[in-house]
């Protein structure tokens, strides 16, 4: 997920990447990081459509770019991936990650 980003631990703060989103769902209330199999799923999901709006790789299509605008524009809640639902789930605030993407 953070293959080519820096990032940092901060105990209050969570894990924030160069683009200062901040994961705060794989910290322990002690600062301990965590993988949970879980949150690798749904933090992967939320990797790739960042990929995809960037598109950071010339492997993305513009389709596949669409798409993930789409699906991070959405606001529906009422299926487990659906972007509301994975922000909440890795601790994001699903505002602040569209305005920090350009999308919605």
């Amino acid at each position: 997920m953070f293959r080519d980003r820096t990032r940092t631990t901060d105990r209050d703060q969570g894990m924030r990447d160069d683009d200062g989103i901040v994961f705060t769902a794989n910290l322990l209330p002690d600062g301990t990081r965590v993988c949970l199999p879980e949150l690798s799923l749904v933090a992967a999901i939320f990797d790739d459509a960042v990929r995809c709006v960037r598109r950071g790789s010339g492997a993305v299509t513009h389709q596949q770019s669409s798409e993930a605008c789409e699906w991070i524009a959405s606001e529906r809640c009422d299926w487990p991936f659906a972007f509301v639902n994975v922000c909440d789930f890795l601790g994001l605030d699903a505002r602040v990650v569209r305005t920090r993407l350009h999308v919605g």
